[in-house]
C-alpha cells in the first residue's frame, strides 16, 4: 500500500541489487530511460478541440441536427398522448357543475366548498390518490363540497404533452380517467343532494374568487397524533369558520404526507372511518379503466367471466395470483429505505395480513446464529445482514420471486392457484424470463403488464388498470415499501377480500 501511494506521488521503486527491498526515489531524479511514460491526456475538451479543428462548422451543424432529430425519435417512438377532451366534458356535465345554481346557492348559504391548497406536481399517482381520499373524507365531515384537481405531472408544461423517461407523457390528466365516485364528483350512495357533489378546481375559482376566500393557516395542525385524532382535529378546526362557504387550507404545512402514510399508527385508523364512509364504498375505477379489464379478459382466463366486473364482496378471480413487481428508479429507491432502516407502508401493516417485515428481529436472529453478543454488535456487520434482508423484499431477484411464489402456492393447497400476473415497470425482456422461469415452476399460466392489448387513452393509466386487476386477484403478493400495494390492499379491504389474502415479496 505505502508503495502504491508512493507512485501516485511521484516516486518510482527501483529494485536494490544488494538485498529483497526497494527504496522510493524522487521521479525527477531517475534517468529518462526509466522514467514511465504518461501519454499526452485526451479528455473530453481535447477531443470537443479536436473535433472542432477538422469539422467544418455545416458538418456540426448536421451532426448536432443528427443527434437532435435521434432523440426526437426516441421520444416520439412511444406515440403522442391523448388530450381526454371527452372525460373532461363529461366532468364538466355533471349536474353541480350549473354556475348560475352554484352563486345563487353559494350566495344563501347553502353549497360549501373545501380546498386543500397543494402542490401535487409531479407525484405518483398513488400518493396523489390516498391525500385525495382523506381530504374528501374530511370535506364531507364538514358538509362541504370536496375540490379535487387533475393529475398533474409538469403544470409549468405549456404543451399539453412533457417528457417523461424518454417518452411523452400527458403535462395532466383528468381524475376521472383513473377513477370515479365521490372523490370526483359523483354521488354519496343514494344522496341525490349536488350540494355536497365535489367539484373541479377551475370551477371552484369561477363561484370562489381570492376575494370571497376564508384562508385557514395548516401550519398549527398536529404531527404526532394518530390519524384519527388529526381527522377530528381538522373537523374541528374548520368548524370555527362553518358559515364561511368558500374555505381554502393553504399550503404552509403538508398535512397528510408520506410519514402520515408511512405509518400504522396514523392510517390504520384513518382507514376504519374511510371504509364505513361513501368516500370508500362509492368509490369505483374509471369506465376506462373497467373497460380495458374487459377487452383483456381472456388475459386472466378467469373461471367465470362474471369475475371481472363483479360488486359483490369476495368476487375475485379464482386461481389467479397477482403480485407487484416494482422495477426500474425502485433499486435505488430500496437502497434509500435500507440506509434509514424503513418500514413498510402504513396499510401494509394492517391486523390479519399474516407476512410481517422487522429488520430488527432479523437482525437479532442472524447475530444470534453467529454467536454475536450486543456488545459484539458493529455497524458493518449489521449492514451485511440487513442489506440482502431488505433487497429480498424490496427489489428481489427473478429466483427469490419464484420461491416466494411457490410458498404461497404451497400455503394455499385448497385455492388451485395455478395463473399468474405481474404488475410490473420492469423491462420486457425481463418479464419474459421470469415468466419462463414461473412456468417451469409448476405455474399454469403467466402474463404480465406488456401483455394487456390497450388504446391510445388506457395506455396512460395503465398503472390504475394492474390495480384493478389486482384488486380481483384471489391472491395479491404486494411490495410492503410501495404506496400501490398499499392503496391495492386498502380496496381489497374494502371489497371484504379477506386480509390473509394479502402477501408481500
Amino acid at each position: 500500500m505505502l508503495s502504491r501511494l508512493n507512485f501516485l506521488r511521484g516516486y518510482q521503486h527501483l529494485q536494490n541489487h544488494d538485498d529483497e527491498h526497494s527504496y522510493p526515489i524522487p521521479m525527477s531524479r531517475l534517468p529518462s530511460s526509466t522514467r514511465p511514460y504518461h501519454p499526452p491526456y485526451s479528455g473530453r475538451s481535447s477531443v470537443l478541440k479536436m473535433a472542432l479543428r477538422h469539422l467544418s462548422f455545416r458538418q456540426i451543424a448536421i451532426l448536432a441536427a443528427g443527434v437532435f432529430l435521434l432523440i426526437c425519435g426516441i421520444i416520439l417512438s412511444s406515440g403522442i398522448p391523448p388530450c381526454y377532451d371527452d372525460i373532461w366534458q363529461y366532468e364538466r356535465s355533471l349536474p353541480q357543475y350549473n354556475l348560475t345554481e352554484a352563486l345563487a346557492d353559494v350566495k344563501s348559504g347553502k353549497r360549501k366548498y373545501l380546498w386543500f391548497e397543494k402542490n401535487v406536481e409531479g407525484r405518483g399517482l398513488n400518493n396523489v390518490l390516498q391525500e385525495a381520499l382523506i381530504m374528501n373524507y374530511v370535506a364531507y365531515s364538514t358538509n362541504r363540497a370536496f375540490v379535487f384537481e387533475d393529475y398533474v405531472w409538469s403544470k409549468n408544461s405549456p404543451f399539453s404533452s412533457t417528457v417523461s423517461e424518454w417518452s411523452l407523457t400527458p403535462s395532466r390528466t383528468p381524475l376521472s380517467a383513473f377513477i370515479s365516485g365521490p372523490t370526483t364528483g359523483g354521488p354519496f350512495g343514494r344522496d341525490s343532494s349536488i350540494a355536497t357533489r365535489s367539484v373541479h378546481l377551475d370551477f371552484f375559482n369561477s363561484v370562489c374568487p381570492p376575494s370571497a376566500r376564508t384562508v385557514v393557516s395548516s401550519a398549527d395542525s398536529p404531527t404526532d397524533s394518530g390519524g384519527k385524532e388529526l381527522v377530528d382535529w381538522w373537523v374541528d378546526k374548520l368548524s370555527s369558520v362553518e358559515s364561511d362557504p368558500c374555505v381554502v387550507v393553504d399550503s404552509s404545512k403538508e398535512i397528510f404526507d408520506f410519514h402520515f402514510f408511512g405509518s400504522s399508527k396514523h392510517v390504520v385508523s384513518v382507514f376504519e372511518l374511510l371504509r364505513r364512509s361513501p368516500i370508500l364504498t362509492d368509490f369505483s375505477w374509471s369506465p376506462l379503466v373497467l373497460s380495458a379489464i374487459l377487452r383483456n379478459f381472456a388475459i386472466f382466463n378467469p373461471p367465470n367471466l362474471k369475475d371481472l366486473h363483479g360488486t359483490s364482496q369476495h368476487a375475485t378471480m379464482k386461481g389467479l395470483v397477482a403480485v407487484h413487481l416494482r422495477r426500474g428508479d425502485f433499486q435505488g429507491h430500496c437502497k434509500h429505505l435500507f440506509k434509514y432502516r424503513s418500514l413498510y407502508m402504513g396499510l401494509n401493516t394492517y391486523p390479519g395480513i399474516l407476512d410481517s417485515f422487522d429488520p430488527e428481529v432479523h437482525l437479532r436472529e442472524a447475530m444470534a446464529a453467529d454467536k454475536i453478543e450486543g456488545h459484539q454488535r458493529n455497524e458493518d456487520r449489521e449492514n451485511d445482514i440487513l442489506r440482502p434482508y431488505y433487497q429480498k423484499h424490496c427489489f428481489p431477484s427473478i429466483e427469490q420471486i419464484v420461491q416466494r411464489l411457490r410458498v404461497i402456492r404451497e400455503e394455499n393447497p385448497g385455492s388451485n392457484l395455478n395463473r399468474v400476473y405481474a404488475l410490473s415497470n420492469g423491462h420486457a425482456s425481463w418479464l419474459r424470463e421470469l415468466g419462463r422461469q414461473l412456468k417451469a415452476d409448476g405455474w399454469g399460466d403467466v402474463k404480465s403488464t406488456i401483455d394487456l392489448r390497450l388504446d391510445g387513452q388506457q395506455k396512460y393509466v395503465s398503472g390504475a388498470i394492474d390495480m384493478a386487476i389486482a384488486e380481483k386477484a384471489e391472491v395479491f403478493v404486494g411490495n410492503g415499501f410501495s404506496s400501490l400495494s398499499s392503496d391495492v390492499v386498502m380496496f381489497r379491504l374494502t371489497e371484504g377480500i379477506p386480509a390473509s389474502s394479502n402477501h408481500f415479496l
